[in-house]
């Protein structure tokens, strides 16, 4: 999809009010108007001082109709199983009050001219549950867009949380685990260190001063750059020959800041 210059987000708390212009949106050269049908304003109902115009019906109270259907409150809304998803992580997603039997488009806004899909679903009985997962893109706040064939809108916030997985609970002086991340920049070069520590734990503010830096192959790590992989890595961690048996922290730490831990006992 390529957005049109006319096309305005404004995103407020965990929901998003999405206006159209004249122009429409662009999907794959034609346009939304064409793809998704007429186009409504914000959800089924817009609202200006308790007047609400849709469709050239106007009603005083905040109630209207679309398409012979009676719309009252605040219109379509969205919700999502988690407000927190990791990368490669899976969400449910849930459509309340969207026109009956409208098909709803559902995308990822990632800040491009072509956010991804996620796939389409029916609004049976005006509402729906989809199913999807998130990725290629970096840990931060992100938003969940969802577009009605028949002209609803609306949107969802959450916070992707970056991934890290050790294949090993326990690791060997000088031997090598294999981990993965997901959620980080894509292109990233990724630095791991391994601190001593009381128990398994997150990370901490600041790194003890007795941090050592773990050996990787390849060397130096870096991300994936494209598709849905963007910001993901699989590495091996070469536990230092001279650590001394216990319960560590291991911690990674992109180019640009994003950082995630675990934890490992070396014996």
């Amino acid at each position: 999809m390529r957005w049109s210059n006319r096309m305005q987000a404004l995103v407020v708390g965990a929901a998003a009010v999405v206006t159209f212009a004249a122009a429409a949106p662009l999907i794959g050269g034609a346009s939304l108007s064409r793809e998704l049908g007429p186009m409504s304003p914000v959800g089924n109902c817009s609202s200006v001082g308790g007047h609400s115009t849709v469709g050239g019906h106007s009603t005083v109270g905040g109630g209207s109709t679309v398409g012979g259907q009676s719309c009252t409150g605040p219109g379509p809304l969205v919700t999502l199983s988690s407000s927190t998803v990791t990368g490669h992580g899976r969400l449910t997603v849930t459509g309340l009050d969207f026109i009956v039997g409208e098909k709803v488009f559902l995308y990822l806004a990632n800040g491009t001219k072509t956010p991804p899909s996620l796939g389409t679903v029916t609004a049976t009985a005006g509402s729906f549950l989809k199913h999807v997962t998130i990725s290629g893109i970096p840990a931060g706040t992100h938003t969940i867009l969802a577009f009605g064939s028949r002209g609803s809108s609306a949107s969802v916030n959450f916070e992707l949380l970056p991934s890290f997985v050790v294949r090993a609970l326990s690791v060997r002086p000088g031997a090598t685990v294999n981990a993965t991340v997901a959620g980080f920049h894509g292109g990233e070069t990724l630095q791991f260190g391994l601190f001593r520590t009381t128990k398994r734990s997150g990370c901490p503010a600041v790194l003890p001063p007795k941090s050592v830096l773990l050996a990787t192959a390849p060397s130096p790590v870096v991300t994936v750059v494209t598709g849905k992989t963007a910001g993901t890595a699989a590495v091996a961690l070469t536990m230092p020959a001279v650590v001394a048996p216990s319960v560590y922290t291991v911690e990674v730490v992109g180019a640009y800041g994003i950082r995630d831990c675990t934890g490992l006992s070396v014996k």
